[in-house]
């Protein structure tokens, strides 16, 4: 057996929700956790074996596996073409200022940026002050570009064979999205029961549990901003004290819009310009404006 499909996208686009639709048609099954193979560093041809070796015992016609990020991975659709050439490319995507905003308070809690309030830290990152320092901060810009990212995909798989969907529609057109979905994979549209309400994973946004969070992880990890690793720090008494005081510091603060911060009207008018060109070209790949 061999995977036929692959969702990938936007972070916190909705990526985990499809997949729990997903898995209640019969004729579909998807790997249940997220699968990173084919961004391993040491990648070969026999990590396609690796691959096929997760789906041993399942006999459902359609089979995929979850990796959102994967969208904007350069190597990785040449990858899966080398894989299987009519592989289909299911892909979810949401605002992307919304996303930038959700990928940045990420990153603040895992202390892959400087620590910085959201307005500040976001002209920064357009300013590029971070790109050399701190060069996994470009991805937070630039995993909103999905025009340049489905642009690429395109150079390897045709349009019938991608399938992109909004965010929004998974709980304003469930239905719809149900109907796309039959179409898509050419199974019949008979889906299990209802998942119930989705709603928006907005990710972390309170800069009280962001702080909380970083103390927690400065306990048990280091991260090298130049290479992009994180290497993991043996804890002691002290250490393993302060990480169960943060951690539960970070679940007592109420996550309520009192805690939350918004962009100014000049920071978010300076990444809808950022994105303008690559919503244009979006609309085009797709013929439908998303945002």
């Amino acid at each position: 057996m061999k995977v036929n499909f692959f969702l990938i996208g936007a972070q916190k686009s909705g990526t985990t929700t499809l997949q729990k639709i997903l898995s209640v048609h019969n004729d579909i099954f998807v790997v249940p956790s997220e699968v990173s193979l084919l961004e391993d560093p040491w990648f070969s041809a026999k990590t396609f074996s690796e691959l096929d070796s997760l789906l041993n015992t399942e006999d459902a016609r359609i089979r995929g596996i979850k990796r959102p990020h994967l969208l904007f991975m350069p190597e990785i659709a040449e990858r899966i073409k080398a894989y299987d050439q009519n592989a289909r490319i299911l892909i979810v995507l949401r605002d992307p200022i919304d996303r930038f905003v959700s990928a940045y308070f990420h990153h603040l809690s895992y202390r892959t940026i400087p620590f910085a309030p959201l307005n500040i830290g976001a002209m920064r990152i357009l300013r590029g002050e971070y790109a050399k320092s701190w060069p996994i901060s470009n991805t937070i810009l630039d995993y909103g570009l999905y025009g340049k990212a489905i642009q690429h995909y395109r150079s390897f798989f045709t349009a019938d064979q991608m399938l992109v969907l909004h965010y929004k529609d998974l709980s304003v057109d469930l239905e719809g999205v149900k109907t796309d979905l039959s179409n898509f994979f050419s199974i019949p549209n008979e889906w299990g029961a209802h998942l119930g309400e989705v709603r928006e994973n907005s990710g972390l946004r309170s800069p009280l549990k962001v702080l909380f969070s970083r103390i927690a992880k400065a306990q048990t990890q280091v991260y090298e901003p130049k290479s992009g690793l994180v290497y993991m720090r043996p804890g002691g008494p002290k250490s393993t004290a302060l990480l169960n005081l943060a951690k539960r510091m970070e679940r007592a603060v109420p996550d309520l819009d009192l805690w939350k911060v918004d962009l100014k009207k000049d920071v978010s008018a300076a990444l809808k310009k950022a994105y303008e060109y690559d919503q244009e070209l979006l609309a085009r790949l797709t013929g439908r404006r998303l945002f």
